[in-house]
């Protein structure tokens, strides 16, 4: 199978959904939102006293919106009032009739801080240090007129970093208590020995604007011999200063921060308000600090500690002052900032450092199947580091990017700010012959000079664009400045600091933003090429687009004007409150050479029909607290300054007006009187679709100014007024820029390494992006000569595709082996993407060789070889050799062989199925091409067959053997020939001994003779055990504590003692047991029970401990000649039932039961008084006791006494 890859490139797209953010906010910021928390939450006696003054080291602002000369009042102080406190910033007010007054003094004094004092910078003059009365605010006025500020901390030490002061500069350092300043304290800063050896410039940078120099008669020596001259930029004292924070900066872009606004800060603090205890108010700080700068809860828990807040004492409105406080320094301590300016920082350095990502990453950068971005940054790699380099280096291109809030559009000393440093800028280029480069990307740097007269100035960017790319032909291409060649630059749309979208809007040279504009052009924007050797002075505008309402009232309170324009609003005396003007779609027609003024409504510019103009104005008290706390910043910091505000104060606007052009464009807003106020206006654009227009006007920020206050991106004519009728304006002319989201792409084929060929027959292009413009867009395609082949208009992306396909035959000449074939996307006149292709004959494109396609069985012991790919006719193809195209996803059991042929051994555990494995062949002449052979693997033997298993049944005591369970087990339908399957036992232990009844499976593996495997489960089953165990008991004796006896082995005994206690035991493995019981009493019977493992119960066995027979005797008593008395117990045994038997003496004896019978005879007396026989004398009977197989003997004495006349009456007296 042969196939063609796709060609692998990247390309741009002005997306906006393409941002990164600057996740920071600067002390600007920060000092609003504490400066709402002080407006909002102030006490009752900040407002005692009302002071009307000019700072005189405020950084002046140089577009303030007025049409009147500015007066300054006297120092006025007032008496209190009863009115509701307010804190209003420093202003200057309009100029009045009445003459400044001193009202009467009150008995209030008024305390001038404590100068600042023990002063000091750091050896390079980024830090400065110093001791004040802790709490208060530091200003820190730079020779430039910048301000910096921070807060004294509780140890009263204060600290400024991240500076660029030069060497020997004078700063003044002043401290604010409320409203009250300091006198300025003069510090010097130290002297920095110059580290360089470039030689001082001689020429000024005034004479270096693109306009006074000639690029077509100007030779590069004369050039590369110019020098600058010298300026108060002290470089050799920047470097050192800015190097080491970048590098920090650069490491620190991973973590996105969020940024806190007034309205998260409110809530908070409204939560806080409704707290009571300490721990309750940190956690919702915590929470806070987590949400709004993306840190771990342990960590936010951590970092607010470091600030040992006093929970109980402050007000909620100082938490959290204190809190944004520690945020912006920190972030100040540890990040380069995102203004040209430095921000200051305070005491508050504890905290983990909080990221800034500065440039953060494009979500959708690149389109996808386009080319390799190549990152060729000359001041990155050390190729340009002066401002005599980007004048003189060879194969560059470099220039200057902005964001237009004041100033005008040229390419140096604009007044402008630079954008954020480190934002990456990026640079295409089509060479003369046709061939699309690939695209370039560099970022900008402040580094190499602080002045914006240079043209290294801050955002300077350059390309090295010395290494060639080499097209298919074998022809390097490098870019150096000749006529034919044509650049594009572009920025990708970014967020800002205060949330708004900066989208780029003009391109020096060129006009219009992103697209081709030649090297050597008589439309002139102060881009300079020295033709031949590079492309300096270039310039990239970035308008800023509001995010949000904060610059209007809400929508639902807007009003609607639908009453059109005004015929001639510059005459008519209709005209009070109202701003009129006009909307067009600018192309860039008559103004490419413009850079003086906004751009004209030329014939060639689409009137604007359909859109809608809204704008808004400020109050009276809006427009002085904007004046005091917005325009008293650099420009540079007034969009996030003016963003909290309003967010802060929305009653601040006063109206909100919107209407819709006419067919001419034209519209006229009307507000409602006394709500315009002409010197504080803001006003967009919106399409008919809703979405706001990047525009040329005086408001290329968010910002509130007149609409004349920014004239050089004003379109014309200027914005006027009509004094009869005032307030109103008009001229307030938007020419819209438009914002296309389409980039072109060509498919498969490219000018590098996939030319197309005589076997391809047509070419298809991609467009990439979703929003069209509103100006006409169409595709031309041009031949090698320059000539246009096709030219197609599109109207619909996805039929402008199809409709923009070249096709080889329609052409009017047949392409030619090395052609370059060049497709560019038009945006009314202006080429905004361009890509190209290489028509080559190659032996890559005249051969079609192909494989044959193979199926391989698994597990074979030899491998297969697949032959060589041939033509289609068989011959074989002028190959060199042969490779995967892909090593990384070959299969491990294939190689592909130099010579063509590939060898493949699939084993068993590779999946049935078909495998394509892509071939990079490479011919003699140098060209290459893939293609693919199919293998198909075969299924395993294990996939063909499926083995069964016959269960086993064995009797209880029987073990299982391994042949029982082997022989169990059948492969039906596999051949009984040859090599047979292999089965094996898992686990031999699992086999049952027969001594346990019950059901097992036994996992057996049947391998194939391919080794592939299959399992099975044998099932085997022993019989219950039915028999009841026997048990034995040892017989026992009365004073043992022991009884034992036998069952069968592992079974569980019972002991069963009289008194119903049982005791369980469990037989040892030779069937014994034993048991200890209390102390065993004479005739105690113990009964034991056995059952074994099957459950079956023995019958109960017992023993009984014997008892020792025994008989007391007791004496009797008879006369001779007469019975016995009778009732005489002479013996009683102590096991009833026992056997008495006597021999009868002397007509003696004892009965059965023990006791005495007969009648004393037989007896011989004595007649001597003093024998012991004379009156009595003593019976001795034998008793015999028996009971079993016991025998007691004993005697019975019987005392019989003497009746000599036999009257029954002893002789005894």
């Amino acid at each position: 199978m042969k196939r063609k890859p796709n060609n692998k490139r990247y390309d741009f797209i002005s997306n906006r959904l393409n941002k990164y953010s600057i996740r920071k906010f600067t002390v600007g910021t920060t000092s609003i939102l504490i400066g709402s928390l002080m407006f909002l939450g102030n006490s009752a006696d900040a407002a005692e006293t009302t002071t009307t003054t000019t700072d005189t080291t405020a950084t002046p602002s140089t577009d303030s919106p007025t049409t009147e000369a500015p007066t300054i009042e006297a120092v006025t102080t007032e008496a209190p009032t009863t009115e509701a406190p307010t804190i209003e910033a420093v202003t200057t007010e309009a100029p009045t009739t009445e003459a400044p007054t001193t009202e009467a003094p009150t008995t209030e004094v008024v305390n001038t801080p404590v100068q600042a004092q023990n002063l000091e910078f750091n050896a390079d003059n980024t830090e400065l240090t110093g001791i004040a009365t802790s709490g208060q605010v530091v200003e820190l006025h730079l020779a430039d007129g910048t301000i910096e500020k921070t807060v004294v901390d509780t140890d009263g030490t204060f600290i400024f970093r991240s500076l660029t002061v030069a060497s020997e500069e004078v700063v003044s350092v002043i401290t604010v208590d409320g409203d009250v300043k300091s006198e300025a304290v003069k510090v010097t800063a130290n002297k920095i020995v110059e580290a360089t050896t470039e030689a001082p410039t001689t020429e000024a940078p005034t004479t270096e604007a693109a306009t006074t120099e000639a690029p077509t008669t100007e030779a590069p020596t004369t050039e590369a011999a110019t020098t600058e001259a010298p300026t108060t930029e002290a470089p050799t004292t920047e470097t050192p200063v800015a190097d080491a924070p970048i590098t920090a900066a650069t490491t620190a872009i991973e973590s996105a921060v969020l940024t806190p606004d007034t309205a998260t800060v409110d809530q908070t603090t409204a939560k806080l308000n409704t707290l009571s205890t300490p721990e309750e108010k940190k956690a919702v700080l915590t929470d806070y600090l987590v949400q709004n700068t993306g840190v771990t809860q342990d960590a936010a828990v951590a970092q607010l500690d470091t600030l040992n807040l006093d929970y109980t004492n402050l007000t909620s409105d100082e938490l959290m002052a204190a809190l944004l406080q520690a945020i912006a320094t920190q972030q100040d301590a540890t990040t380069v900032a995102a203004t040209p300016v430095s921000l200051s920082t305070t005491s508050f350095n504890n905290m983990d450092s909080i990221n800034l990502d500065i440039n953060g990453p494009i979500q959708t950068l690149v389109a996808a199947g386009t080319r390799t971005l190549i990152e060729s940054d000359a001041v990155k790699n050390g190729y340009i580091n002066s401002a005599t380099d980007a004048t003189n280096a060879y194969a560059t291109l470099s220039g200057r990017a902005w964001e237009v809030d004041s100033g005008t559009p040229s390419t140096m000393a604009n007044g402008l700010t630079a954008v954020p440093e480190g934002t990456k800028v990026y640079m295409q280029w089509i060479d003369g012959d046709g061939a699309v480069s690939p695209i370039y990307m560099a970022s900008t740097t402040n580094h190499l000079s602080s002045v914006d007269g240079s043209q290294v100035g801050p955002g300077f960017y350059a390309f090295d664009l010395r290494t060639p790319w080499v097209d298919s032909n074998g022809k390097e291409h490098i870019y150096h400045a000749v006529g034919d060649q044509q650049y594009k630059l572009w920025i990708q749309d970014y967020t800002t600091i205060n949330g708004n979208v900066m989208t780029m809007f003009r391109q020096a040279g060129g006009f219009y933003p992103g697209s081709f504009v030649n090297s050597a052009t008589a439309y002139n924007l102060g881009q300079f090429p020295l033709l031949g050797t590079n492309m300096q002075r270039t310039g990239i505008y970035m308008y800023e687009e509001q995010k949000g309402d904060y610059m209007t009232k809400p929508q639902s309170e807007w009003i609607v004007d639908t009453a059109g324009p005004l015929a001639s609003p510059s005459v008519s005396l209709q005209a009070k409150n109202s701003v009129s003007g006009k909307v067009w779609i600018e192309t860039g027609a008559g103004d490419y050479a413009n850079s003086g003024t906004g751009p004209n409504d030329n014939l060639a510019d689409p009137q604007a029909a359909g859109y809608t103009v809204v704008m808004s104005s400020l109050t009276a008290e809006g427009a002085k607290a904007y004046e005091a706390q917005v325009n008293s910043y650099p420009t540079s910091q007034r969009g996030e300054i003016a963003k909290a505000l309003l967010i802060a104060h929305p009653e601040y606007i006063s109206a909100t007006v919107s209407g819709v052009t006419d067919v001419n464009g034209k519209y006229t807003l009307r507000f409602p009187t006394g709500t315009l106020n002409t010197d504080y206006i803001y006003g967009y654009v919106v399409d008919p679709s809703g979405v706001v227009q990047q525009t040329y006007s005086s408001y290329t920020t968010p910002e509130f100014r007149a609409p004349n206050s920014n004239l050089s991106f004003t379109p014309q004519t200027a914005p006027a007024q009509n004094l009869i009728v005032n307030p109103m304006w008009y001229n307030v002319n938007f020419a819209i820029v438009p914002h296309t989201d389409i980039s072109l792409d060509v498919l498969t084929y490219d000018s590098t390494t996939n030319p197309a060929g005589p076997d391809v027959s047509k070419v298809n292009i991609d467009l990439i992006g979703s929003t069209q413009s509103p100006l006409p867009l169409k595709i031309e395609w041009t031949n090698g000569a320059g000539t246009v082949v096709k030219s197609v208009p599109i109207t619909d992306l996805t039929q402008g595709e199809i409709d923009s396909e070249l096709v080889f035959s329609d052409l009017a000449t047949a392409p030619v082996d090395g052609e370059i074939f060049t497709a560019r996307l038009y945006e009314g006149e202006n080429v905004i993407s361009s890509d190209s292709f290489i028509y080559k004959i190659t032996q890559a494109s005249t051969n079609q060789q192909d494989y044959i396609d193979t199926l391989v069985e698994p597990g074979l012991p030899e491998p297969t070889t697949i032959a060589a790919p041939l033509n289609a006719d068989g011959i074989t193809p002028p190959a060199k050799d042969y490779a995967p195209a892909d090593s990384t996803t070959l299969p491990a059991w294939a190689v592909v062989n130099p010579d063509g042929t590939i060898t493949v051994q699939p084993d068993a555990t590779v999946p049935a199925g078909p495998v394509t494995i892509p071939v990079t062949v490479n011919y003699l002449d140098g060209s290459s091409e893939v293609i693919d052979v199919v293998v198909t693997v075969a299924p395993t033997l294990a996939a063909t067959y499926i083995p069964t298993a016959e269960a086993i049944t064995n009797p209880y005591g029987t073990a299982t053997t391994p042949e029982q369970v082997i022989g169990a087990v059948t492969v039906p339908g596999y051949p009984t020939t040859g090599e047979q399957p292999v089965i094996t036992i898992d686990d031999l232990t699992l086999l049952p001994d027969g001594t346990v009844g019950g059901n097992v499976l036994i996992p057996v593996t049947v391998t194939y003779p391919d080794k592939s495997t299959d399992q099975i489960n044998v099932s085997v089953t022993t019989e219950m055990d039915l028999v009841a165990p026997a048990i034995t008991i040892d017989s026992i004796k009365a004073g043992d504590i022991t009884v034992k006896g036998t069952s069968e082995p592992d079974s569980e005994v019972t002991v069963i003692l009289e008194d119903g206690t049982t005791i369980v035991t469990k037989t040892d493995q030779a069937g014994n047991w034993s048991v200890t019981v209390p102390t065993i009493t004479a005739g105690e019977t113990i009964q034991a029970i056995s059952q074994d493992a099957n459950y079956n119960v023995s019958d109960p066995v017992s023993a009984t401990a014997p008892i020792v027979l025994q008989a007391t005797t007791a004496p009797g008593t008879g006369v001779e000649g007469q019975p016995v008395p009778a009732g005489q117990q002479v013996v009683t045994p102590n096991v009833s039932g026992s056997t008495i038997t006597s021999t009868p003496v002397n007509g003696i004896s004892v009965d059965g039961t023990g006791q005495l019978t007969g009648t004393p005879t037989g007896l011989t007396w004595s007649n001597d008084p003093t024998a012991p026989n004379y009156e009595t004398q003593t019976v001795t009977i034998p008793v015999t006791v028996t009971n079993g197989t016991q025998t007691e003997t004993v005697d019975v004495l019987v005392t019989v006494q003497r009746d000599t006349d036999g009257d029954g009456i002893p002789d005894v007296t």
